[in-house]
């Protein structure tokens, strides 16, 4: 589930600066995700690194099948529906979470803590248009990393230099 579990426990620890909808939003959640959300049970998180978040997991599951036909797989819109349903249902029954609430895009507007959001130029699975999006409406401070690459492909050392200084930054943040 990548993104999501990570912006769903940052937003969840921020729910008392939620607006109703939002706090409505989240009472949405599984149990699981909102469980030990006790103070004595957390620990700060200073900064955040994902790489490939997406956005929503309705926009990667029609990527993944718009992929399909690009490759030359001429994929009729009934079996298309039938292949969504069959990835909803999957995605339900292994995660017991329903496929519309896997939209981190939902809830990054009550994350604070620092993020860099790594995006392969070459992911099939997740665009970098879902990684801009989420970084746009990030609450606290976000950055793109772009790298080259698809989904799958071991990053560059650059890319983890830059994330291991990100992350160094964001726990040691410079004073004026």
């Amino acid at each position: 589930m990548g993104a999501f579990p990570v912006v769903a426990n940052l937003a969840s620890r921020a729910a008392g600066a939620a607006n109703k909808k939002m706090q409505a939003k989240l009472q949405t959640l599984p149990h699981v995700l909102r469980a030990g959300q006790g103070p004595k049970l957390l620990k700060p998180i200073r900064a955040v690194v994902l790489d490939s978040g997406y956005a929503s997991m309705k926009e990667v599951n029609g990527g993944l099948l718009r992929e399909m036909q690009q490759e030359g797989f001429p994929v009729p819109k009934a079996v298309m529906k039938v292949a969504v349903t069959a990835i909803n249902k999957s995605v339900r029954k292994r995660t017991d979470v329903d496929i519309d609430l896997l939209r981190p895009v939902d809830f990054v507007e009550l994350c604070y803590a620092p993020a860099l959001f790594v995006a392969a130029n070459n992911d099939r699975y997740v665009s970098r248009e879902q990684s801009d999006e989420l970084a746009s409406k990030y609450a606290g401070p976000s950055k793109v990393l772009r790298v080259e690459g698809e989904h799958y492909d071991p990053r560059d050392p650059s890319a983890y230099t830059q994330a291991v200084d990100f992350l160094y930054n964001a726990l040691h943040p410079k004073m004026p």
